[in-house]
């Protein structure tokens, strides 16, 4: 089966968005995780991890795609690493990074 070119006009840090629940792709091999909410009381649900990149669904079912350009280099490092570890994702965007988004997704 022959596969169509990648679409090399869409930046590394893109992410196309279909609105996926929990578990499914969000774009090619990222997948929306769920957030293990370690202190349980998170109002983060599930985020996925790109290049330069994180989509954070909430909670109330929102999704807010941050990245290197929108944010900065090292809070998306930082998220990343807030992220896969499952503890303080939530407090850590609003106290530093709230308004930092590229774009609501959902």
């Amino acid at each position: 089966m022959d596969h169509p070119a990648p679409d090399r006009r869409r930046p590394a840090n893109a992410f196309v968005y279909a609105r996926p629940a929990i578990g499914e792709p969000m774009h090619d091999d990222a997948l929306i995780q769920p957030y293990l909410n370690l202190n349980g009381d998170s109002g983060v649900r599930g985020y996925a991890i790109g290049p330069q990149a994180i989509a954070v669904e909430f909670g109330d079912g929102s999704v807010y795609l941050y990245t290197a350009d929108s944010a900065g280099t090292e809070a998306i490092a930082r998220m990343h690493e807030l992220a896969r570890g499952g503890r303080g994702l939530n407090t850590y965007i609003n106290r530093y990074v709230r308004e930092g988004y590229a774009e609501r997704l959902r």
